[in-house]
C-alpha cells in the first residue's frame, strides 16, 4: 500500500502504525489491518495477492525478512527518494498485470511480479534487517515468532498452550516472554487483541451475520461472540458495524 494523500492510524491488532503521504506499507500473509482514524483527504494505491502465491515466493526469502516486516510494516519515503519513485512504478505495473488477468500467461506474470517486488523490498531493507535481527535476544525472537503464529492461527486457536507447544516452550515461559517484549501484555491479552481485530474486520468488510462470524472464528455461538466483543471493545457488534459502516 502507498499513501498518496492525508494520513491515518492503522492497527494490526497487536501494533499500531501512523501512515502519512509517501508512506508505503506491506502486510504479509495472515496479517489483517484496520483503519482506526483517517483524515478526509486520506487516499492510497494498493494491490493484494493470494496467500498461495505469496508462499511460493517467500520460500526464496530469508526467514528473518518476514519477522522484520511483521515488526516494521510501514516506511515513510523522503519526497524525492528513488524508492518512492520505484514503488509508484510497481503500483503502475500491478495495475497493468491486473488488467491482463485473462492473459494465458497471467499466472506467470503475477508470480514474476510478486517475486521481483519482494526482492526489491528485501534489497532495500537488508541493511536495517541485518542491524535489527543481530540485536534480537532469544526472548525477542520467540516473541516475534509468537506474534507471527497469532496472525495465522488465532481464528482457530486461543489456547496459550497451543502457541507454547508450537514454540517448544512452556506456557509459563511464554508468559514471561510476552510481558517482557510487549507493553506488559500477557499472551492471553495479545490473543484477545488479535481476535477482536478479526471480528472487527469481519463486521466492517463483510455482510456476514453475527452467527456466521462466530462460526468462521470457531466461537461457540452468537451470544458468546456478543458478550466477548462488548467486554473487550466496549460496544456491541451491531453497534460497531453501524458506526464503522457510517464512516
Amino acid at each position: 500500500m502507498l499513501c498518496t494523500g492525508g494520513e491515518a492510524l492503522i492497527s494490526t491488532g497487536i501494533q499500531q502504525y501512523r501512515v502519512v503521504e509517501n508512506s508505503s506499507a506491506m502486510f504479509l500473509s495472515g496479517m489483517k489491518f484496520l483503519l482506526l482514524t483517517a483524515t478526509d483527504d486520506f487516499t492510497v494505491r494498493m494491490f493484494q495477492f493470494p496467500k498461495k502465491l505469496f508462499e511460493e515466493v517467500v520460500l526464496k526469502l530469508p526467514p528473518a525478512f518476514s519477522q522484520f516486516m511483521n515488526e516494521t510494516s510501514v516506511y515513510e519515503h523522503p519526497a524525492n527518494a528513488a524508492t518512492l519513485k520505484n514503488v509508484r512504478i510497481f503500483m503502475d505495473m500491478a495495475a497493468v498485470i491486473y488488467e491482463e488477468r485473462e492473459n494465458q500467461y497471467a499466472n506467470v506474470m503475477q508470480r514474476n511480479f510478486i517475486q521481483n517486488y519482494m526482492l526489491y523490498v528485501l534489497e532495500n531493507v537488508q541493511p536495517f534487517l541485518n542491524q535489527a535481527t543481530s540485536k534480537y535476544t532469544v526472548r525477542q525472537r520467540l516473541y516475534h515468532r509468537f506474534v507471527s503464529l497469532l496472525y495465522h492461527h488465532c481464528r482457530e486457536h486461543r489456547d496459550i498452550g497451543f502457541y507454547a507447544a508450537k514454540l517448544c516452550i512452556s506456557s509459563r515461559y511464554l508468559y514471561d516472554v510476552a510481558v517482557e517484549c510487549s507493553p506488559e501484555l500477557t499472551p492471553k491479552q495479545l490473543i484477545d487483541r488479535q481476535l477482536i481485530l478479526e471480528i472487527k474486520t469481519a463486521l466492517y468488510s463483510s455482510n456476514l451475520t453475527i452467527t456466521e462470524i462466530a462460526y468462521q472464528l470457531h466461537l461457540p455461538d452468537q451470544s458468546y461472540l456478543c458478550r466477548y466483543f462488548k467486554r473487550h471493545a466496549g460496544i456491541s457488534p451491531t453497534e460497531y458495524r453501524k458506526q464503522s459502516k457510517s464512516v
